[in-house]
């Protein structure tokens, strides 16, 4: 697995945490799949990452987070506390832990969950590491290259967010059910069934979201335009608009039978415009690209400095099961912009 992408850093994390809590006395349920040391890829527990007892002896249940492209807010982890909660509630376990590759906890996190619970953040982790310079350095690493470069320095949060918890878990499943059903070709309902996925996952980071929008001449239009409106001043899109200085972001989809081919990597590239503050553009293509469409778009941003970042149908529908299952699924494009940056020729 590519440790650096947004799954290969979320593994890693799992892995380096499961054995700090293993070197800090915590003792796993669950035996390794292949006796090795080295491996601690536990046997799944119900609803957790690890399940054992802490060195006190209460029965507990752990539940593992990795983010990269974003800082959880207390809603986010709220939601996730009563979920693990009630689980833990469920399984008959004394205590919840959740752990974060945050640096450190922002508070106004709610205390009226069915079971004590623990947020252990990557600070936390050093501490119980007991001096395991191993450890430690394999967690500042991972933490080291995963890291998007900071526009300015991180407030800390500590004012309570509003809360946010409602379950958007079915209004996802919907959409993903819609989206894979589908008939391939027909380009109106699927454009629908991409524009309110793109308001559901990226809908804060955003303004408004226009869709078949035309461009001066009205004989183009582009299926969805908005601008960047990040919610953080060092996430993902922050980066986005100041590293391509792009105000607005132009998204394309195609519901094509076959792989997309450098024509429409051609047609997309005419909406962006340097001088309109326009220079990036996400094309949702529902069975991919071939390798035509990969070199034009490497060419658009060698020769002109514009992005078109490529995803196929099941990156969508991976990013949206991220979501529902509050993951980082803003990691999938990252992830995706790092591979074609860092590997453009000249």
């Amino acid at each position: 697995m590519n440790i650096r992408s947004v799954i290969g850093f979320a593994y890693e994390f799992e892995d380096i945490a499961i054995q700090i809590l293993l070197s800090a006395g915590y003792k796993s349920k669950w035996p390794l799949h292949d006796g090795s040391a080295s491996d601690s890829k536990y046997i799944p527990a119900q609803g957790f990452d690890f399940e054992g007892v802490d060195p006190s002896g209460a029965e507990v249940g752990v539940e593992i987070k990795f983010y990269r492209t974003h800082r959880p807010g207390p809603g986010v982890i709220n939601r996730i506390l009563e979920k693990i909660t009630n689980v833990a509630h469920e399984a008959g376990k004394q205590k919840a832990i959740l752990i974060v590759s945050e640096t450190s906890g922002r508070g106004g996190y709610r205390t009226d969950f069915a079971v004590p619970y623990e947020i252990l953040t990557a600070e936390n982790l050093r501490s119980l590491s007991s001096g395991n310079l191993r450890l430690i350095d394999r967690l500042n690493e991972l933490l080291r290259v995963s890291s998007l470069e900071a526009v300015e320095p991180r407030a800390e949060l500590t004012a309570l967010e509003p809360v946010v918890l409602d379950d958007s878990s079915e209004r996802i499943n919907s959409i993903i059910r819609r989206h894979d059903t589908c008939p391939q070709s027909l380009g109106p309902p699927y454009e629908a069934i991409c524009f309110e996925a793109i308001a559901e996952l990226f809908g804060d980071e955003l303004g408004v979201l226009h869709d078949q929008h035309p461009v001066a001449d009205r004989f183009h239009v582009i299926d969805l335009i908005a601008s960047i409106k990040p919610s953080e001043p060092d996430n993902f899109w922050a980066h986005l608009r100041s590293d391509f200085r792009s105000r607005y972001i132009v998204f394309e989809f195609k519901n094509y039978k076959d792989a997309i081919g450098q024509d429409q990597i051609y047609s997309t590239e005419k909406y962006l415009f340097t001088h309109a503050l326009r220079t990036v553009a996400i094309m949702i293509a529902r069975n991919g690209e071939d390798d035509g469409a990969k070199h034009a778009r490497e060419g658009a941003l060698r020769e002109h400095g514009k992005l078109i970042i490529g995803l196929s149908g099941a990156d969508l529908v991976k990013m949206l099961e991220m979501k529902r299952d509050l993951d980082d699924f803003t990691g999938v494009l990252a992830d995706n912009l790092d591979t074609m940056l860092t590997s453009l020729g000249r």
